[in-house]
């Protein structure tokens, strides 16, 4: 990168999947003094452009191929018309991610005199004895640039400093997590792995499968060096947790992570697990270290030690707040401002609102997260997805069920802007064909949405009620509305 003019305060962009290079460039762009910044290679082009033209970064690199589901998908289209379309690009790299396949790189509709190349030729100026160091810089000099989603507008541009990031990232891999430098992370039994990080939904999705690792064929496996499983993404159901205890739990004990992750805003976590507390069922155990957070009501009131739900603020600056948002100056203070910090105030002092719905537990301090509070989807209380496919139908139907929050009314409007906000934070092809209220989900006794049942009244099969269906007369709704439609 010095080679190639790399400088203090130049953006350098990933185009990648995660694997070791890009940490590997992503540690040479910051001991320069360089942001990095990074997106992932299924994004598409225009999510993509929306969030590198305004940062304009002078390098890109990008995956020659990546890898989905069991299957290898070319990047050569999506990587020509990005790089088309971004003026401030001097080089263009690209990693040979997956051996073997073809991506003709003096194809590539470079801008300008940008020079494309492949990783080994980019390398070639460069001194291959010199050793990894870190130019000194204020300890709040920008690392990263991170970004919203982008729902109201052009993505924000959230830029991370290197301390507020060091500190946090040590914090809670060693104290919160119990990660130590010997540790290993992994997925693979013959590695006798300590730790695993996943989501809610996989989880979710060995529970509904009913997988038993201990008892598994034709290959079991035994867990016993588990000491953690570290679930984020989205919240996870009581269930799920007896789930983990029963199933995947090794004989001495486990440590069920639950977070209350911010990763773009302050690549942090507010809610964060424990070594030395006991886990509750659907529940994060404690706020992370440092973090000052509480719930208020609407009108500000702290509501923290009351049970019940509410916003979720930092009433303390933190070390991990962004030091700015793009661009530098006025115009990204006001973004910034106007992102967290107009909502409560305490003693006449603005703080940080956040966004989230949560409430604490007042018996174990434990957080339980309740979803974002803002936006459309606050007027929704719940929700149920189905795929319907009857013998007639010549495809699979999605259909959405949204059980509207007290005081909220079902409208046309409203089933507009669920369709934009999947749209816009998923893909287009993840929108509902048919978004319906209901007045109630069907849930089982101990707090699982019942969708199979639900999946199969719509597609004309008759079932019966299953015992453990809390509230089974909900089901009649669902009959009603699949004889209609």
């Amino acid at each position: 990168m010095e080679a190639a003019g790399v400088k203090t305060g130049d953006r350098v962009a990933g185009y990648l999947a995660n694997h070791a290079n890009t940490v590997i460039a992503m540690l040479a762009a910051t001991s320069l003094g360089a942001l990095w910044t990074g997106v992932s290679p299924d994004t598409g082009v225009q999510a993509v452009l929306d969030r590198l033209t305004q940062i304009e970064p002078v390098l890109i690199f990008a995956d020659n191929c990546v890898a989905y589901n069991m299957k290898n998908h070319p990047t050569h289209v999506k990587v020509s018309e990005v790089v088309s379309k971004l003026p401030s690009l001097k080089d263009i790299v690209i990693f040979e991610t997956i051996p073997g396949q073809d991506f003709d790189i003096s194809s590539l509709k470079t801008p300008g005199n940008a020079k494309a190349q492949a990783f080994k030729d980019f390398l070639a100026p460069g001194d291959s004895a010199r050793k990894l160091t870190f130019k000194p810089l204020p300890p709040d000099h920008p690392v990263y640039i991170l970004y919203s989603s982008g729902t109201t507008g052009t993505p924000k541009g959230i830029v991370h400093g290197a301390l507020g990031t060091l500190l946090q990232h040590k914090k809670e891999h060693q104290l919160q997590c119990d990660i130590l430098p010997a540790s290993e992370s992994s997925t693979s039994q013959h590695l006798e792995i300590q730790h695993f990080g996943t989501s809610a939904k996989y989880l979710s999705v060995l529970e509904q499968a009913g997988t038993e690792p201990r008892t598994a064929q034709p290959k079991s496996a035994t867990l016993e060096t588990l000491k953690s499983i570290f679930s984020t993404g989205s919240p996870l159901a009581p269930s799920t947790f007896q789930y983990v205890y029963d199933k995947l739990a090794p004989k001495k004990g486990l440590l069920l992570g639950r977070s209350l992750a911010a990763r773009i805003s302050v690549v942090s976590l507010f809610g964060a697990p424990s070594p030395l507390l006991p886990v509750h069922r659907g529940e994060i155990q404690c706020r992370g270290l440092g973090m000052a957070v509480h719930t208020f009501d609407a009108s500000g009131k702290d509501i923290t030690s009351s049970g019940q739900p509410g916003e979720l603020v930092c009433t303390v600056p933190f070390p991990c707040q962004p030091v700015m948002f793009w661009p530098p100056g006025p115009a990204g203070e006001k973004r910034y401002k106007g992102s967290y910090f107009e909502t409560f105030e305490v003693d006449g002092k603005r703080i940080w609102h956040h966004g989230d719905f949560v409430r604490f537990n007042p018996k174990t301090g434990g957080i339980h997260m309740l979803g974002r509070s803002d936006g459309v989807l606050n007027r929704v209380e719940d929700a149920l997805c189905i795929g319907r496919k009857r013998e007639a139908d010549p495809d699979e139907v999605v259909v959405l069920f949204v059980k509207m929050a007290q005081g909220q009314e079902f409208s046309q409007e409203l089933v507009k802007g669920i369709q934009s906000v999947v749209r816009k934070e998923l893909s287009a092809r993840h929108v509902p064909a048919v978004i319906e209220e209901t007045p109630e989900i069907p849930y089982t006794m101990n707090g699982k949405k019942v969708e199979g049942a639900v999946k199969q009244i719509l597609c004309g099969l008759n079932i019966k009620t299953s015992a453990s269906v809390a509230n089974a007369e909900c089901l009649e709704f669902y009959r009603r509305w699949a004889a209609e439609h």
